[in-house]
């Protein structure tokens, strides 16, 4: 064979080599030059209940020479959830580098990520997505309560009303109450679509301002705020008394009681009042009142729950701020049995006196006595009033007052014998009772008479 040249000796060492590296073990020749895979899943997220949730591997280190496959995977789900991984829109492929899912619950989901290359397969890494309600109504703030006179320009305050998201917000006042000599109406509010409007009251009085918000998806309930606006006389001031939850055997009329009320001037008051609020189902309304326009009116009820009612009072010439008050009725199926407490049991050592007579003894009787039960320490837990009934069986007791916490029983005479003692015992039964329950407790009354010298 004829002598190679230098060109084709290095001609043939190349492709020498080119067939050489086609036998390689891939694997070998991989891990000799590429580093094991590390997955990053992304940092963690928060969204609605309603968003997409997109996430991406885009992070993760890869061998450039070797191809990824990227596998998404739930770690921990909220208890209603009925996601899993098959929810994932692209998963356990090259692609997968970017997947996403819709959560169908509030609450924290934890995902994981693993890339395999082929030859190393990655420590997993988490991602945790906290998913809320959604976007929450504005909250309307009127600001304080303010005053002025007649002619004034009084300016309110909206400025602390806020969207829990951050949303801009849209304002809209109006006038909810005004003064019955008043001829003012909404349309006076200048700039009512500001969170700072103003007006010029027209007379004396209180005016009520109203103020809804909206982040442009839904409004806020109401915020109230009054104008107590003067004309040199001081305004009266409105007490509706204390609120007040009421047992479940309450009567069906309730009491107010608006006495607390006052004018700076010692002037006679004249009262208005109205319901404000009634439970859901409920009917009443303002005509429930035996008469509205005194202190203390009694209002029937129709349904357990609370109710809201409202005073305002007037010395003639203006009317003050109003007041409200709670009446919250217990519903009856809360109603809890009273508790018996017939109090301790009771011991009577009489004694009778007895004379000889022909080595014959006879004695008198030992007289007729009494004890006093108390019953007070019954008692019902809901605070429900409780009536008393004593009874005994025999009929050889008095009880003196059979429906009263506190009774005194009679008891009879018993025959004496000298030197013996005679004993009697009798049980006495206290029953307390509410509306509808009753619990029960005995009570024994011991009688021992002895005949003496």
């Amino acid at each position: 064979m004829p002598a190679r040249t230098n060109a084709q000796a290095a001609l043939w060492l190349s492709l020498v080599a080119i067939a050489l590296s086609g036998c390689r073990h891939p694997k070998l020749d991989t891990a000799e030059e590429c580093a094991a895979p590390e997955a990053n899943a992304g940092i963690d997220l928060s969204a609605e209940v309603d968003d997409v949730i997109t996430l991406t591997a885009a992070d993760s280190q890869v061998c450039a020479r070797l191809t990824p496959n990227y596998t998404w995977s739930f770690e921990s789900l909220p208890l209603e959830s009925q996601v899993d991984d098959s929810t994932f829109t692209d998963n356990n492929s090259e692609s997968a580098v970017e997947t996403s899912f819709e959560p169908d619950v509030v609450g924290t989901y934890v995902v994981s990520l693993t890339v395999e290359d082929g030859v190393d397969t990655s420590a997993p890494d988490l991602v945790v997505i906290d998913i809320v309600s959604g976007n929450e109504r504005p909250i309307a703030d009127c600001g304080d309560n303010l005053s002025g006179d007649v002619g004034e320009l009084i300016q309110l305050d909206g400025s602390s009303s806020h969207d829990p998201e951050g949303a801009a917000l849209e304002y809209s006042w109006s006038l909810a109450t005004v003064p019955a000599e008043s001829a003012m109406t909404s349309v006076d509010l200048y700039d009512s679509s500001t969170d700072a409007p103003t007006l010029i009251p027209d007379v004396a009085g209180v005016f009520i301002a109203s103020l809804v918000v909206s982040d442009s998806d839904q409004w806020s309930e109401p915020d109230y705020c009054s104008l107590t606006i003067g004309s040199g006389n001081e305004t009266p001031y409105a007490n509706a008394g204390d609120s007040n939850v009421y047992p479940p055997c309450v009567d069906n009329t309730i009491q107010l009681n608006g006495n607390a009320s006052y004018d700076p001037e010692g002037i006679e008051l004249e009262y208005l009042w109205s319901v404000v609020t009634v439970p859901t189902g409920s009917s009443a309304a303002d005509n429930d009142f035996d008469d509205p326009a005194v202190s203390s009116p009694q209002f029937t009820w129709d349904l357990s729950g609370e109710y809201t009612f409202q005073l305002m009072v007037s010395d003639g010439e203006t009317w003050s701020a109003p007041d409200l008050v709670a009446a919250e009725i217990t519903d009856r199926a809360e109603n809890e049995a009273p508790e018996a407490n017939a109090g301790d049991n009771q011991t009577l050592s009489l004694s009778a006196d007895c004379v000889s007579s022909s080595y014959e003894w006879s004695c008198e009787d030992c007289s007729e006595s009494s004890v006093e039960l108390d019953g007070s320490g019954s008692e019902a837990e809901d605070g429900d009033d409780i009536s008393f009934s004593w009874s005994e069986s025999t009929g050889d007791l008095d009880i003196l007052a059979p429906s009263s916490a506190f009774t005194s029983v009679g008891t009879p005479s018993i025959s004496a014998t000298y030197g013996s003692t005679e004993s009697l015992s009798y049980t006495v039964e206290l029953t307390v009772s509410d509306c509808e329950l009753s619990d029960s407790d005995e009570v024994t009354v011991d009688i021992s008479c002895t005949g003496e010298n």
